[in-house]
């Protein structure tokens, strides 16, 4: 069974020098291409990952970088935190099986009971600048849903909502109890592929997506 973790990060992290720069307001994806792209049926792999979130402002509530929050270093991302507690219960509720597309490509469903509902029809080819919307569910037990905002992501799970945004200041981390973590856009380079994120790999039968930042990190397998 291909995972998109076996695809996307190890290649991804080789091709750190080629990604382009940063847009304000915008989170980074990376297109890897098709591998053997000169084969119909090919693997292609996506990466998007958080770069700099939330809007600078001024107030007391802002640290001294004037991002909102408590100032965090990349350690905080590679240890315990809110996103990766989200993103690993998300993970590891969703369902181990493959499933497959229905007609509209808009849900996907395994034989065990794992479904996959998708705000609008998934496209054959997924762009770097795909707007994910999905959510997802086991046997009738909700998981969460995964949103593409337009400066980030919002994970939401039964443990409430976390939110990852960024622009050219730096990212801010909003946790399910409010709490907010920041780090400036010079630092979270530093770490580029520990940030918050949504990878997949597909080719013309297959979809596979994942969360960047999890201990569970597979979220579907599906067949078109």
């Amino acid at each position: 069974m291909l995972h998109s973790t076996d695809y996307i990060l190890t290649p991804a992290i080789s091709h750190q020098s080629t990604l382009p720069p940063p847009e304000p307001n915008a989170y980074a994806c990376s297109m890897l291409g098709r591998i053997a792209s000169h084969r119909p049926l090919a693997l292609r792999v996506g990466l998007c990952l958080l770069l700099v979130l939330a809007a600078t402002g001024c107030g007391s509530d802002d640290n001294d970088d004037g991002l909102p929050g408590d100032p965090i270093t990349c350690e905080w991302f590679t240890g315990a935190n809110c996103w990766r507690a989200t993103a690993t219960e998300f993970g590891a509720c969703a369902s181990d099986s493959q499933g497959a597309f229905d007609a509209s490509a808009t849900s996907c469903t395994s034989e065990d009971g794992g479904q996959v509902s998708f705000d609008s029809p998934v496209p054959a080819e997924i762009d770097a600048d795909y707007p994910w919307d999905f959510t997802v569910a086991n046997n009738g037990t909700p998981c969460g849903r995964f949103q593409s905002t337009g400066d980030g992501f919002v994970l939401t799970t039964p443990s409430g909502d976390v939110r990852a945004a960024a622009n050219i200041a730096g990212e801010v981390i909003t946790c399910p109890d409010g709490s907010k973590y920041s780090i400036p856009m010079s630092d979270a380079f530093e770490c580029l592929f520990d940030l918050p994120g949504i990878g997949w790999s597909e080719s013309s039968s297959t979809l596979s997506v994942n969360l960047v930042g999890g201990d569970d990190n597979s979220i579907f397998e599906c067949t078109r």
